[in-house]
């Protein structure tokens, strides 16, 4: 189901690509979220106050969850929930940096309960 899900957010994130690109066309299932912020690459520092977005293509109903991850592959461990319940149509939240361990292999996670679970790519924390 991991992998599945991996290439998911791999497949969204080439056309959220696409979609910044002027005078391309392209169809999309309905019920996606595309994860527009973080941006690999991006550094927060801890206690800076955030924003995380994303569109929305189609109908979803269901609230999500954004939470602070840590890892890669198999070890990605659940570190923060930054916001609860936020409406999918609000498409972004501002959240604040949590006192965590300076890193490199932060991302955040939308998780719905439809079940859905988008990922940023790669960013850092510093202190």
């Amino acid at each position: 189901m991991r992998k599945v899900m991996e290439r998911l957010q791999s497949l969204l994130r080439r056309v959220d690509a696409l979609l910044r690109k002027p005078n391309v066309a392209t169809t999309l299932s309905p019920d996606s979220i595309l994860l527009t912020a973080p941006e690999e690459g991006d550094v927060w520092r801890v206690g800076d106050t955030v924003e995380v977005s994303w569109r929305v293509i189609g109908v979803t109903g269901h609230p999500l969850d954004v939470t602070l991850v840590h890892g890669r592959g198999r070890k990605i461990e659940d570190v923060a929930v930054l916001a609860a319940r936020i409406p999918a149509r609000d498409l972004s939240v501002r959240v604040i940096v949590p006192e965590v361990p300076a890193g490199q292999e932060y991302a955040v996670a939308l998780v719905s309960s439809d079940p859905t679970e988008i990922r940023s790519r790669r960013f850092s924390i510093s202190n």
